[in-house]
This record gives structure tokens, C-alpha cells and sequence, in this order.
């Protein structure tokens, strides 16, 4: 129900958002890009909400939507890859927090016994 909720609630803002920033598209441009755009809402979205929900019943929420925060990375690999286009130095420095969160979050906490 709160997965629902927030996306009803994205709905409604990217909606106002549309509204307010007027773009002109034609009916054909709508027509050619309406196979894609179907395809990406129904099966990308709903196998990534799967995917979701599968990953929350084996680790913890917090650390599922952490773990998600690694779509710049991927992203920026597959265009650096596909693309053929290479990072930016800011780019390039804004991996390292991403990747040293995730390493801390992976990290196994010990127990220290303070004398």
C-alpha cells in the first residue's frame, strides 16, 4: 500500500511538472514512441518491483535502498561501455562516496569490547 501511495504521489508531481513546462510533441512522435514507453511501464517497471520486493524479504529495507543507489555506477558504465563516452573528472569523483557507502554498508561490524 505505502509502495502504491508513493507512486501515486510521483504521479501526481511529474504530472503538475508537465503541465507547467510546455513542450510541443507531435501525435506521431507519441505514436512511434508508444511500444517503448509500454514495454518500459509494464514489464521494466514490474520486474523492477519484483525485484524489489524479493530483495526486501532477504536483507533489510535500509540496506535495499542503499544497494539501489548504485544506478549512477551501472549507468555510467553502460554509456561509458555502449556509448563510448568517458566520464567527466566530477563524474568520475562522485563514484567514490557511492562506493565507499556501499563498502561500509557491507562492511561486518565487530563487536569491540571497550576496557
Amino acid at each position: 500500500m505505502l509502495m502504491l501511495l508513493r507512486s501515486f504521489c510521483g504521479f501526481i508531481i511529474f504530472g503538475i511538472i508537465s503541465f507547467l513546462i510546455p513542450t510541443k510533441v507531435s501525435q506521431n512522435e507519441i505514436t512511434s514512441a508508444l511500444p517503448l514507453l509500454i514495454i518500459n511501464g509494464i514489464l521494466m517497471l514490474g520486474m523492477m518491483k519484483s525485484f524489489w520486493l524479493e530483495a526486501i524479504h532477504r536483507v533489510s529495507v535500509i540496506k535495499a535502498n542503499a544497494i539501489g543507489s548504485v544506478s549512477p555506477v551501472i549507468t555510467l558504465a553502460i554509456v561509458w561501455i555502449f556509448m563510448d563516452t568517458t566520464p567527466t573528472k566530477t563524474q568520475a569523483i562522485s563514484l567514490l562516496p557511492i562506493i565507499v557507502g556501499l563498502l561500509m554498508l557491507n562492511h561486518k561490524q565487530r563487536n569491540l569490547n571497550m576496557v
